[in-house]
């Protein structure tokens, strides 16, 4: 049962493609994002440290196995939360990217702790995440609130009808798929409010040198 944030992601990523470009790093991703890109003539590679995914690399992107200014693109969708040393990551992206090259990333903010709790640590704000790209000499090109109300409802509904719940009651989710282009027109009403209320953040940078 796919989250809207996800739903949202899956078409920021698209809708962004023109960023993604020659030999690109996915980190904490799986293969199957490649099918989002549809792009020729990359050159994909993957880390993770969930050997289940069949990364690439298998490890932590603290330490990633390449040389300096290696890719043109990295990308680093829904880890930052589980970074407890975030820093050091940054530090590492921004060694192996080249110079003007393209960092994506995502992050959520109004959206529930993660099945894996123990491995979630935070949420950051706008601010909060402009700040990180500054420290590390990042350019941030845009950074894209994700969702409003609609979208948070739908999500926090949607973590107690699945791993939060021990009763599996099929119908009430079946339910609230039906109910989902209600909660994304409850976004479109919304969209003044999403500076304040959303679920998350996109983020585009760029490697200054």
């Amino acid at each position: 049962m796919i989250s809207l944030r996800r739903k949202l992601l899956n078409s920021f990523i698209k809708k962004n493609s023109s960023f993604i470009k020659g030999k690109i790093l996915d980190i904490g991703g799986k293969k199957t994002i490649q099918t989002l890109i549809f792009k020729k003539n990359i050159n994909y590679y993957s880390l993770n440290n969930d050997k289940k995914t069949t990364p690439t690399f298998l490890g932590e992107a603290s330490s990633i196995p390449s040389k300096r200014n290696y890719y043109d693109t990295v990308l680093m969708f829904e880890v930052l939360e589980y970074l407890d040393d975030y820093g050091l990551v940054f530090k590492e992206i921004k060694r192996v990217l080249k110079k003007n090259s393209y960092f994506l990333f995502s992050s959520p903010f109004l959206f529930p702790i993660h099945y894996d709790y123990k491995n979630d640590f935070q949420r950051f704000t706008k601010a909060k995440l402009r700040k990180i790209c500054k420290d590390y000499n990042f350019k941030v090109i845009k950074i894209l609130e994700m969702g409003s109300i609609g979208t948070c409802l739908y999500d926090i509904i949607r973590v107690c009808l699945t791993y939060t719940s021990t009763n599996k009651n099929y119908f009430l989710k079946f339910f609230l798929r039906i109910l989902l282009p209600f909660f994304e027109y409850i976004d479109l009403l919304n969209i003044n409010k999403k500076k304040f209320i959303n679920s998350g953040y996109f983020v585009v940078a760029k490697k200054r040198k």
